[in-house]
Order: C-alpha cells, then structure tokens, then sequence
C-alpha cells in the first residue's frame, strides 16, 4: 500500500465498502487495489497543488531517493494546513468512490 494512503488515510470508507460487497474475493481484491490507487493518485495530485515549483521537484526526488518519512515530514513543513488538504482530497474520493460502489450493489 501507498505511504501517502497508510500515513493519511485513518478510516478509508471506500475499502470498508468494499469489504462487504457480496463478490468474490478476488474481485474485493481488485477493487482495493484500484481504489487504494485512486486514493495515492488523488493524495498526490493535492500535494503537488500546493507546493511551489521548486518544492515539487525537491519533494519527487525525496520520493524516490529518501526514505518515505523524508518525504512526508517535507510535506508536513511545507504545506500549510495539510489536514485540510487531506480532509478535502479524501472527501472528493469518497463521494465518488461511495457512489460508484453503491450503484455494483444495485
């Protein structure tokens, strides 16, 4: 799983749904992994929104060279009012995500 999605995402309604949809296993498996992907991609696409052009070079390298806690205490310092960030990036996903799910169900 994403180091984004595991450091952000506390409580991922998506993948509870997910869990108790009446499909096979590997199905619940498949649509974990798209949706834990969805979440990373929508995370990251937020964070990159509200870093200045150098910090997101700074921050992509940090990715791929630091150790993953390098690059998410950058992003705690340079983005003012992560947890909002967050809490929007998440509510966009879910409301779509939820939405989805519900209409598999029906």
């Amino acid at each position: 799983m994403s180091i984004l999605v595991k450091h952000f995402v506390t409580n991922p309604r998506v993948l509870i749904n997910i869990g108790e949809l009446s499909l096979e296993q590997a199905e619940k498996d498949r649509l974990t992994e798209i949706a834990t992907l969805i979440y990373h991609q929508k995370l990251l696409n937020k964070f990159l929104d509200n870093l200045a052009e150098e910090d997101k070079k700074i921050f992509i390298e940090k990715v791929l060279t630091d150790p993953k806690e390098d690059s998410l205490n950058f992003l705690h310092e340079k983005i003012d009012g992560i947890e909002r960030v967050v809490e929007e990036a998440i509510f966009e996903i879910e409301e779509k995500l939820l939405e989805d799910i519900k209409a598999l169900e029906e």
